[in-house]
């Protein structure tokens, strides 16, 4: 896949709406800043099947948009999201979130970001506030409809390979309601 380094690697300011779509990229190695990976200031765009990682600031900033970040693997940051006021729900669909540092806090905001169907796993501090977290495995726990507490079962962490084990609690654990039909790599989801 193409790769991405700058700062900030990826930035939407201009009203981009959600039908603005970055797919299939690695972002990688954004500085110590706000937004230093992905940064929604304006524009409410999807990023979907990405791979993101070593980013040194708070990798994804959302700024009142409705974001959705889908099928990404988000792995080896130090802080992953920040989220500032809002009148609308970024969603993270589909996601593995994973060896981050600090997931992340939600500002000052008084609106909930919605993750569902992801994988956060082996995260130092997993709490971050008001956000809402269902169909999820969340290692540590987080309450939320169906979300479970366990090891996610990668098959090969230590050399970077997260896919599911064949006994991954994960495998069918989810909700189809606005998931996507296919994974990061384009197999077909049951």
């Amino acid at each position: 896949s193409p790769i991405i380094d700058s700062i900030p690697i990826v930035w939407f300011h201009n009203d981009e709406t959600q039908s603005a779509v970055l797919d299939g990229f690695i972002i990688k190695d954004g500085g110590d800043i706000r937004g230093s990976g992905i940064n929604f200031s304006g524009g409410s765009a999807t990023i979907r099947n990405c791979l993101i990682t070593n980013c040194q600031g708070e990798l994804i900033e959302i700024y009142y948009t409705s974001a959705i970040i889908s099928n990404c693997l988000i792995f080896g940051n130090i802080e992953v999201f920040f989220f500032d006021p809002g009148g609308t729900n970024p969603q993270i669909i589909n996601c593995t979130i994973v060896g981050n540092d600090y997931l992340g806090n939600n500002g000052n905001g008084n609106y909930q970001p919605e993750f569902y169907n992801c994988i956060i796993s082996n995260e130092v501090t997993p709490t971050f506030g008001n956000v809402e977290i269902t169909y999820s495995l969340v290692e540590g726990y987080w309450p939320g409809d169906g979300n479970i507490d366990a090891d996610p079962l990668f098959i090969d962490p230590d050399n970077g390979d997260y896919h599911l084990s064949d006994y991954s609690p994960a495998i069918g654990a989810g909700t189809t309601t606005g998931a996507p039909t296919t994974d990061i790599e384009g197999n077909i989801r049951p």
